[in-house]
């Protein structure tokens, strides 16, 4: 799996789950479901991500790939 970092430098600007295109609207609906969202104050290591990729992996029975 893979993550990209992102800053949120104001509130006014939009926070979204699941998708959106480019062009700044919501023709690009998420299809599916979410099960869990975790939020962190800092980045993550590569490492720690991994620990917790794998665990969630684990937890819902999904495969987690490298």
């Amino acid at each position: 799996g893979s993550s990209t970092e992102v800053e949120v430098v104001a509130p006014t600007t939009g926070f979204y789950i699941g998708s959106k295109n480019a062009a700044g609207n919501a023709d690009d609906n998420w299809q599916g479901y979410i099960s869990e969202i975790i939020i962190f104050d800092k980045k993550l290591s590569n490492a720690y991500r991994k620990e917790i990729e794998v665990y969630l992996g684990s937890k819902y029975n999904i495969i987690v790939g490298e």
